[in-house]
């Protein structure tokens, strides 16, 4: 685990044992520093894969297993693969959770320090999913319909959002690095044939929502999440940890 992480780990370890708590204030303390970290790991996560790429380091992409529980699992593996789409890796869904006990199973490819990045931001994001839709079934929003969409919704967001900090942190290093782009091809065409190795045949799987007004207050949530700060990218592409 590098220090980054680490540092993160321990923030979302500190943002858990407060919002155990009762008190509003625990609450809105707990979810101030799950924003730092969720931030700081984007961030991180963003670039790293543009500082091996500059520094030609020549690892092998590998492979990882993660879950996503009901409810809402569906939801919740879309936003396992935006955010690890972020990050340079690519989702494989393999077990859905109608038929694996209410489990989906996904088979997540990528660079190491890829993975561990998504590891640590796929729960810190679905922490934050789950506070929003809490505060929407304490406003009474409590139909399944409403929260299922809310949940796509969020997903939805979140890939809006992580899209635009993507963008920066590449023009940056692009500015600096004319060669960025070739670099970060070959990456991904790395992830990608080991993926196409693993298999031959895929099929894209489309998310739908039943509640508009579900659909539209988690992709504002989505957006609004504080998973960036585009003002800690640096003109280098270099990661700036405040």
């Amino acid at each position: 685990m590098s220090d980054i992480t680490d540092k993160v780990q321990k923030l979302l370890d500190k943002a858990a044992s407060l919002s155990a708590m009762e008190d509003v204030h625990y609450q809105q303390e707990a979810e101030a520093i799950l924003a730092k970290a969720t931030a700081m790991m984007v961030e991180y996560g963003i670039s790293n894969g543009l500082l091996a790429a500059k520094a030609k380091v020549t690892l092998k992409p590998t492979h990882r297993m993660f879950y996503a529980a009901n409810p809402f699992a569906p939801a919740k593996t879309s936003l396992l693969t935006v955010i690890g789409k972020t990050l340079g890796c690519y989702t494989v869904l393999t077990k859905n959770a109608a038929r694996n006990d209410g489990v989906a199973e996904c088979h997540v490819f990528g660079y190491q320090d890829d993975l561990d990045s998504l590891e640590i931001l796929f729960v810190s994001a679905q922490l934050i999913a789950m506070r929003g839709a809490e505060r929407q079934k304490r406003l009474g929003k409590t139909s399944r319909g409403f929260q299922s969409s809310y949940w796509t919704g969020f997903y939805i967001g979140i890939r809006e959002q992580l899209n635009t900090a993507a963008e920066q942190v590449k023009q940056a290093s692009q500015a600096s690095d004319a060669g960025t782009n070739i670099m970060l091809r070959d990456r991904a065409l790395a992830v990608n044939g080991l993926v196409n190795e693993t298999y031959p045949r895929l099929r894209k799987i489309q998310r739908s929502y039943s509640n508009s007004e579900g659909f539209n207050t988690g992709k504002a949530d989505g957006r609004n999440a504080n998973l960036t700060q585009s003002s800690n990218i640096s003109s280098t592409g270099q990661r700036m940890i405040g």
